[in-house]
């Protein structure tokens, strides 16, 4: 009934509102209004806060505090519908930004509408209204509102087509099967169940996608065979295979889309072997090649030529620069490895461009002789021991983004494709280098993620040190030649 009942007083002007308000007793206002209908009523009748006080209650006139009680119950129905129109543009706010009410008091609406658009964040609440609206897969979530919102309205939030995966379980927890779908922003667009299926990766190509992964792992056996799909753009499950290379452990790491329309599959087998499946759009396998390369992973894969450039990597052995160039039969023709001397590069994105092989990342000092790796965190070692002699525990945003642009260096390198030797280096300090893609213009954008902002959680399972800052856009001619340097407005996420 309360709920009716305002919506029904929203509509109401003042004057239509006041002979109503008369006989509605309604809820004490909180302490903010309150404190307006205070200051409001002892402007006009002329007492001061101080007299109005209960130690000078026998100085006040009774004609004041009659003028007092009279204007206060007509402010009733002047801020109530102040408060109504306030209300109303913060629903409207929230609908427009896809932020839910769901568990907030009228007042919190208000505060978090009134927190956001004068862009204050510093209600309390905020930052958990924004997050709640933010699901999104494989992204590292700043904690404060600021960075959330900014987060919601930067480019990745933007409501592009896309596919997420997620397992379905029974009763006992247990997997029954991984349901895949086409998402529109918040609209799902289409969903298809896969059983048998333990979903890892999907592919866009053309008419659909590729959905890779493995068989479950069942009670008692000790085999995990490769799986790979093709759904089409209307949800319609094409095909299902799984791979038959003969190992008990295989998993697809990488899926290209080749001119002609066939699918290139990289594939690990038993952590060694490198293989490359094709397949025809149909689902036909039309090759299979397999190369022991050690154990390392298939961290990256672009064309090159008629073939394919490989970034092979292992955490384990700290190894991010090894770039493998294989041919379109799966044969390992070159293999290339970059060390910086007194830095260590690692390689985030590559790609062929103008006849060269980019390779986008961002180098940071070489631990020296005998220091420590801080338990496999070699990247932020120096930081970390750093802060560990002085005993820090916390320590403010300002203070560890300088030491982290002291750190990083965002690199790009151009390299020749037949020898992979850099031949020129392009530099930006303090950054990391990011996405590398080819414009409609034709020309080469190189993205590079700033720090402005960082945090210390030394008690974090999942990283140590998170930071973000603004994204810069370097443009580069097909010769080069740097054309461009605009800043995006988009904001990178960093979790180490």
């Amino acid at each position: 009934m309360e709920k009716k009942l305002f919506e029904m007083l929203d509509k109401l002007e003042e004057a239509e509102l006041t002979p109503l308000l008369q006989g509605i007793k309604l809820a004490p206002p909180d302490r903010e209004a309150r404190e307006r209908i205070c200051a409001e009523a002892l402007a006009q009748t002329g007492v001061s806060r101080k007299e109005a006080g209960p130690r000078h209650a026998g100085r006040r006139s009774a004609v004041g505090i009659a003028v007092c009680l009279v204007l206060l119950a007509g402010l009733g129905a002047g801020l109530y519908t102040a408060e109504a129109r306030e209300y109303g543009e913060a629903v409207q706010f929230f609908a427009e930004n896809g932020l839910s009410t769901e568990g907030l008091a009228r007042q919190e609406i208000r505060a978090v509408y009134r927190d956001i658009s004068t862009s204050s964040f510093s209600y309390a609440k905020t930052a958990e209204v924004i997050q709640k609206s933010l699901r999104v897969e494989g992204h590292e979530l700043p904690l404060d509102a600021k960075a959330l919102w900014d987060y919601k309205n930067s480019a990745h939030a933007a409501a592009d087509v896309g596919y997420r995966f997620y397992s379905e379980e029974d009763m006992g927890g247990g997997r029954t099967c991984d349901i895949v779908e086409k998402v529109a922003g918040d609209k799902v667009l289409w969903r298809v169940a896969l059983e048998e299926f333990w979903v890892q990766g999907t592919a866009a190509v053309k008419g659909g996608v590729l959905v890779y992964g493995q068989t479950p792992m069942r009670p008692g056996e000790q085999t995990l065979h490769a799986r790979l799909a093709k759904i089409e753009d209307d949800g319609t499950l094409a095909w299902k295979k799984e791979l038959q290379n003969g190992f008990k452990d295989e998993t697809i790491e990488a899926v290209l889309e080749d001119a002609d329309g066939s699918y290139a599959v990289f594939s690990r087998g038993e952590l060694r072997m490198l293989c490359l499946n094709r397949f025809t759009a149909e689902g036909d396998a039309t090759c299979l090649r397999k190369t022991d390369v050690g154990n390392v992973g298939v961290w990256n894969a672009v064309h090159l030529d008629d073939g394919y450039l490989l970034q092979l990597g292992s955490y384990r052995k700290d190894e991010h620069t090894r770039i493998v160039r294989v041919d379109r039969s799966g044969r390992v023709r070159e293999s290339f490895s970059y060390d910086g001397g007194d830095e260590q590069y690692y390689i985030e994105d590559m790609i062929e461009f103008g006849g060269r092989i980019y390779l986008s990342g961002y180098a940071v000092p070489k631990l020296g002789e005998g220091e420590s790796d801080a338990g496999g965190r070699a990247e932020i070692a120096a930081i970390l021991s750093k802060l560990d002699r002085r005993g820090v525990r916390t320590i403010a945003s300002e203070e560890l983004s300088a030491m982290l642009r002291e750190h990083y260096t965002a690199l790009l390198l151009a390299c020749d494709p037949v020898s992979g030797t850099p031949g020129e280096f392009y530099t930006a300090k303090g950054g990391l280098g990011g996405r590398l893609a080819v414009n409609a213009e034709g020309d080469l954008s190189w993205e590079v993620g700033g720090i402005s902002g960082a945090r210390y959680s030394p008690l974090t399972s999942a990283y140590s040190i998170r930071g973000w800052g603004e994204t810069v856009r370097y443009t580069f001619a097909a010769d080069g030649t740097l054309k461009d340097r605009e800043n995006t407005g988009q904001t990178a996420y960093y979790a180490r």
